[in-house]
C-alpha cells in the first residue's frame, strides 16, 4: 500500500532526504523524476511568427546522482501544475490551499490510505468541511489515473456537490518513479476549495 514520507508540517528537506535514502536505482529515479518535472512544466509559447530565442528557455539534464534535487523539482512542478489546472478549470474560485507529498513503495492500483490521511488533515487546516467520500474520491482518482496512464504523470480535476448551492472543487497531479528493487515512488500534489456558487 505504500508508506507516506511527507506529512503535515514536515520540512521538505527531511522528506526528500528520507525518500532519497530508500532509492536503490538512483539514475533511473532521477531520470523519471526529471521526466515528471518536465511533463508538468511548459516552456513559454513564442509569439506568432517568432522563434523562441535559445536564451529564453533552456532545458538541462539533471545530475544522474542528485536524487534530492530531482525529487524536489518533481514535487514543486506537480504543485505548480495542480494550482494552474485548478485556476484554469475553476476560474473565479480561490483555492483554500495546496500541498504535495511522496509515497514510497507505492503499489500501482492499490489504496492510497496514507494520501487520504494527509488530505484529511489539510482539509481541516483549510477549513473545508469535506466528508470521507470526497477525500477518498480525490485520493482514489490519483491511484486510478496513474494506473490507467501506466505511470505517466498527469492531472485530474472534479467537484463534489454538498448541496444545491455548494460544492468542493479539487484538482490533483501525480507521477510515478522507479525506486529500485521493483519498488515505485509516487509524487503527488492536490488543491481544493469550497465553492459557494456566489
Amino acid at each position: 500500500m505504500g508508506k507516506i514520507i511527507s506529512d503535515i508540517g514536515s520540512d521538505i528537506n527531511s522528506v526528500v532526504d528520507s525518500v532519497g535514502k530508500l532509492v536503490t536505482d538512483v539514475s533511473s529515479a532521477v531520470g523519471q523524476l526529471t521526466t515528471i518535472a518536465s511533463g508538468f512544466s511548459t516552456p513559454p509559447a513564442p509569439e506568432k511568427n517568432q522563434l523562441l530565442k535559445s536564451t529564453e528557455y533552456v532545458a538541462t539534464l539533471a545530475d544522474p546522482e542528485d536524487i534530492n534535487s530531482a525529487l524536489k523539482s518533481a514535487m514543486s512542478a506537480a504543485q505548480t501544475k495542480v494550482s494552474s489546472v485548478f485556476s484554469s478549470t475553476f476560474s473565479g474560485v480561490t483555492a483554500a490551499g495546496v500541498d504535495n507529498g511522496v509515497v514510497s513503495n507505492y503499489v500501482t492500483g492499490e489504496g492510497v490510505s496514507c494520501v487520504i490521511k494527509q488530505m484529511t488533515q489539510d482539509f481541516k487546516n483549510w477549513q473545508i468541511d469535506a466528508d470521507n467520500a470526497t477525500i477518498e474520491g480525490m485520493a482514489n482518482t490519483i491511484a486510478t489515473q496513474i494506473s490507467a496512464q501506466i505511470g505517466i504523470a498527469g492531472t485530474s480535476q472534479g467537484h463534489h456537490s454538498i448541496n444545491m448551492n455548494q460544492q468542493i472543487d479539487w484538482a490533483v497531479a501525480y507521477g510515478l518513479f522507479a525506486m529500485g528493487n521493483n519498488q515505485q515512488g509516487l509524487v503527488y500534489a492536490y488543491t481544493a476549495a469550497l465553492d459557494s456558487g456566489f
